[in-house]
């Protein structure tokens, strides 16, 4: 399947002709070499794609790198990403594409040109990006977990690696996991409630960007804990 997304991005009876005729032709463990990045550790599928046309409307994504998501908007792709990996149930699938592709808005700013982010309206986006073929679904949740990994590696703290019990399947193994989860929405409250509040209130932190969020509460982290030790000195 990712070697048929490779080289036919878009889909046409054309395509599909030439795409048997090159598996005819090509032995499979030839063509595999050509999508073996996506495994590579040390490779990250961050561009997402640009946008679908469902209907009459035009459907767009994030930017590269999610750089121009909130930490709100973020917190819920995240959770329906992480159920998604941990339970293989589609519908968290097309739950995450739903949050990350929303029409143009009138008013967007040259940074993000989506509407912005509403959690109460996500069942009537859902209405029209679940047609989004299940193919480009995909892409988009290696895009999501490329960029995620990246998030990972510069902010270790906030996102640690899993324990080596964790990487188990059992089931009950499985329920463990999924309750360790920390939801942003946590995170998000506690920098709302914090006396600095350097986002501002519960809201205007919602609508932080999800990068810069990621900065700052890292950096406060650090910080509480080199004041921790410096006091039991």
């Amino acid at each position: 399947m990712l070697i048929s997304i490779l080289i036919m991005p878009k889909r046409s009876f054309v395509g599909y002709i030439k795409s048997i005729y090159l598996f005819t032709q090509v032995p499979l463990f030839v063509l595999e070499e050509y999508c073996s990045w996506i495994f590579d550790k040390d490779e990250h599928l961050t561009k997402f794609p640009e946008k679908f046309k469902i209907g009459k409307k035009i459907f767009i994504g994030p930017a590269q790198r999610l750089s121009n998501v909130t930490i709100e908007e973020l917190s819920y792709a995240d959770t329906f990403f992480f159920n998604w990996i941990l339970e293989k149930n589609d519908l968290d699938l097309h739950r995450l594409v739903a949050v990350l592709y929303r029409e143009e808005g009138k008013d967007a700013g040259l940074d993000d040109r989506r509407v912005p982010f509403n959690k109460l309206l996500l069942p009537n986006n859902a209405n029209f990006t679940d047609k989004i073929p299940m193919q480009d679904k995909l892409i988009i949740a290696l895009a999501y977990q490329g960029c995620r990994d990246l998030f990972a590696k510069r902010y270790p703290i906030i996102f640690p690696k899993p324990k080596e019990s964790e990487k188990e399947k059992t089931p009950e193994d499985l329920k463990k996991i999924k309750k360790s989860y920390q939801p942003f929405d946590r995170i998000i409250h506690a920098m709302a409630m914090d006396e600095v509040q350097v986002f501002g209130n519960l809201q205007q932190t919602e609508k932080a960007n999800a990068v810069q969020f990621f900065k700052i509460y890292e950096e406060s982290i650090i910080r509480m804990r080199e004041r921790e030790r410096a006091n039991k000195k």
